[in-house]
């Protein structure tokens, strides 16, 4: 395991072989950090993009996006860059993004009882 693939109580395993040793030591170091060993597995991503939407919304239910940026740059998981519009996003993807966006606001909203649509 490289050292910048390691952190505490976070093992990045890349073959099958590796998993069991990992994952008990993954689960020591929680139970000495924290008191339990529960262990939550998630699928690694070896290049993720942080893209974010914003969105504007008024009383009437009028909800637009205002397009997405690509905030990828960070350091100790702080945002240091904010680039809009984001690189590498298509048209198609960048329309996508924007329309779910705005239907995951709606939908938000009208469950909360903000506002009927």
């Amino acid at each position: 395991m490289e050292v910048e693939e390691r952190w505490m109580g976070m093992r990045i395993v890349h073959t099958p072989d590796e998993f069991v040793e990992s994952f008990l030591a993954a689960q020591r170091e929680a139970a000495a950090s924290f008191g339990v060993n529960t262990i939550l597995l998630e699928k690694y991503i070896t290049r993720p993009r942080h893209i974010e939407v914003q969105i504007f919304g008024d009383k009437h239910g009028n909800v637009v996006h205002l397009y997405e940026r690509d905030c990828s740059v960070q350091r100790r998981h702080q945002k240091i860059i904010e680039e809009a519009p984001g690189p590498n996003v298509s048209p198609d993807f960048r329309a996508h993004l924007g329309e779910a966006a705005v239907s995951a606001a709606k939908l938000i909203i009208t469950m909360l009882g903000l506002w009927s649509l």
